[in-house]
């Protein structure tokens, strides 16, 4: 099945695209995620990267410098002629950085062929291209915005030149640039993109409720001068550029029982104007619920500091009375915390027979015949058989009785998950372990049989028929026939689900959520460093991965740079890389051909955890690691 396949392909007609949150004005200059953008990706005049090193299929390493590179950057490769300053050799291919090792970047080439690029070929940043700045609004010099993103434009010594009425006057080169400033339904949309296809760069949205007449709609079509090569006005700016052949799928690690690749068919590209941003719509099918993408200020700090280590946070509703709780998994208990004059107040737990169980998953739905939420609790414990370390699984669901937490299932033999249907319903799915992979057989769904008063396993769940991992997947609430899924090399997909086609891909890569390992037995032990044998293969705990229907469509997912510390305590001893870089929770979409980021929320220098949503607002509510245990923050 190909949705077991983990996929390392990119489209190359793709570029990264960011869509900052919408944010009333603030500071001098109207759009500053535009200006850093623009200074990182274009640094005056231009500076060397590394070299090649090498150069297989689409991909090539190179040598670097001590350039501060980050995934996702474009680069282009030059020829490297003795005696000839790198400003005045000739540009062989662009490329994108796709790894980072210790002296060395791997990247892909997005355009040229690979025959062409040569080893010691230069690796330069790209140099400053000129901008053609556009808007639709009638009387912009007037308009205190445009005037303020001309002024930030030539501040930073960018070249920059105007775009009269709706056309591009004189011969642009292939890398200029045209920044649209746009107003459309109380928002100011800034969108950059590429002359050589119209790729869009970067976008950044701000509200902006006062009515302001426009000459055009937007996305207006642009014309040219006659100085561009048959081209007339009303035509599009510029032409798609080529999709590349149909790639083939290719897994990250060997599988028991890999099924054969697939080719995957991508449309011939049509002539397209230039387009805004999307705004997300919520689905016709149910009533406008609460959106992030206009998130309302926090109206007080929410900030509780928890005195015990946890892995996982959930808000529930036990009694049914209105009144939400928060869950959390530890290691050795499920504990109950509620809201005391604001403040978080413990209230009950139930504690595990073992003190070393792995707790894998927290998921909270209404599933027997009574009202109130119950608990299902994915866990695993250690394991051995033939000198191989191994895990069970465990499971647990948990329902309150009077004041008391008590068992429905106990040591069930599945993952446990319950996700949103694309009308926001609430859907209890499990899935088997297999033996020497963590996830085997279908998805199927969880049922309560109200005769026998208890849980059992109903049939398999359509909409995820072929994915490999419980965990993987979300529904797309615009099209019952398209699944988005986030792959085990951390990029997320957008697959056509009926013939299993890649439709979309992200605009990046959403790091190793590595927070609690645990171990899976090799059918075969390996043999390492000639002597020593490895018996088994350590695995991680997804992170959570959620589909908020009344929350615009959008699915939100943790963004990690940073690793914990490991106070949890497993089995299997953590390996920790250190603890840099920023971690974030994100809003995703589907749009087009990308799964585009339409929400984030601050960035945090701490391990985040995991987030829930509360029951009772609109808050996104985060757990990650402090110093001395760990700490639940609203950011939303």
């Amino acid at each position: 099945m190909r949705f077991k396949i983990a996929v390392i392909l990119c489209l190359s007609c793709l570029l990264p695209f960011f869509l900052a949150t919408p944010q009333a004005q603030a500071g001098k200059e109207s759009f500053p995620g535009l200006m850093t953008f623009l200074e990182k990706q274009y640094a005056s005049p231009f500076q060397v990267a590394g070299k090649v090193y090498e150069v297989s299929g689409d991909k090539l390493l190179f040598s670097k410098t001590d350039l501060p590179l980050k995934i996702g950057r474009l680069l282009r490769v030059c020829e490297h002629k003795q005696g000839v300053s790198p400003a005045l050799q000739s540009q062989v291919a662009w490329i994108q950085v796709e790894a980072l090792f210790a002296n060395k970047v791997m990247a892909r080439i997005t355009h040229g062929t690979a025959r062409n690029i040569k080893p010691q070929d230069l690796i330069l940043t790209p140099s400053a291209p000129t901008i053609y700045l556009y808007t639709n609004i009638t009387g912009k010099q007037s308009f205190s915005h445009y005037r303020q993103l001309l002024t930030a434009l030539l501040d930073a010594r960018l070249q920059v030149k105007e775009v009269s009425s709706d056309v591009i006057a004189g011969e642009p080169e292939s890398s200029d640039l045209l920044l649209r400033l746009e107003w459309e339904a109380g928002q100011l949309i800034c969108g950059l993109t590429r002359l050589d296809g119209g790729r869009l760069l970067y976008s950044e949205v701000i509200a902006y409720p006062e009515v302001v007449r426009t000459q055009f709609p937007s996305g207006h079509l642009l014309g040219q001068t006659v100085y561009m090569p048959a081209r007339t006005p009303g035509t599009p700016s510029a032409q798609p550029s080529p999709v590349p052949e149909a790639s083939r799928l290719a897994t990250a690690e060997p599988r028991v029982q890999t099924p054969k690749p697939l080719a995957i068919p991508v449309p011939a590209p049509t002539a397209a104007p230039v387009q805004p941003p999307p705004v997300p719509e919520v689905p016709r099918s149910e009533p406008a619920g609460p959106s992030f993408q206009t998130p309302k200020p926090l109206e007080k700090a929410e900030f509780h500091r928890l005195s015990e280590s946890y892995l996982r946070v959930q808000s529930c509703d036990l009694e049914a009375d209105g009144k939400g709780e928060l869950a959390f998994l530890s290691q050795k208990a499920v504990v109950i915390y509620g809201f005391q004059n604001d403040q978080l107040v413990r209230k009950l737990s139930y504690r595990f027979d073992k003190d070393n169980y792995f707790p894998l998953h927290l998921h909270v739905v209404d599933i027997d015949d009574r009202k109130g939420d119950e608990l299902l609790v994915t866990l695993a414990k250690p394991s051995e058989s033939l000198d191989k370390k191994d895990n069970r699984l465990c499971s647990i669901i948990l329902t309150l009785k009077k004041t008391t937490l008590h068992p429905l299932v106990k040591n069930w033999p599945y993952y446990l998950r319950v996700i949103r249907d694309r009308q926001g319903r609430a859907v209890a799915l499990t899935q088997s372990q297999g033996d020497y992979e963590p996830y085997a057989g279908p998805t199927r769904l969880l049922r309560w049989n109200s005769t026998n008063k208890r849980a059992e396993l109903g049939g398999p769940y359509k909409p995820a028929r072929g994915i490999y991992s419980i965990y993987q997947f979300n529904l797309v609430p615009e099209n019952s026939q398209r699944v988005m899924i986030l792959e085990p090399n951390n990029a997320l997909n957008g697959y056509f689900a009926p013939e299993e086609i890649l439709e979309a891909t992200g605009i990046r890569n959403y790091g190793d959520f590595h927070e609690l390992a645990y171990p899976i037995k090799l059918e075969k032990a390996e043999i390492i460093g000639g002597f020593d044998t490895k018996t088994y293969k350590e695995i991680y705990t997804p992170r959570r991965f959620e589909l908020r229907p009344a929350f615009d469509g959008q699915s939100f997912i943790v963004y990690k740079e940073r690793t914990g510390n490991g106070m949890l305590k497993s089995a299997v001893k953590k390996v920790w890389s250190g603890s840099h870089g920023v971690d974030q929770v994100v809003g995703v979409k589907w749009a087009g051909q990308q799964i585009v980021e339409t929400w984030k929320s601050k960035e945090l220098s701490k391990n985040i955890l995991d987030f829930t949503f509360t029951q009772d607002s609109d808050r996104i509510l985060v757990l990650y690691e402090e110093e001395k245990g760990c700490a639940l923050e609203a950011l939303h």
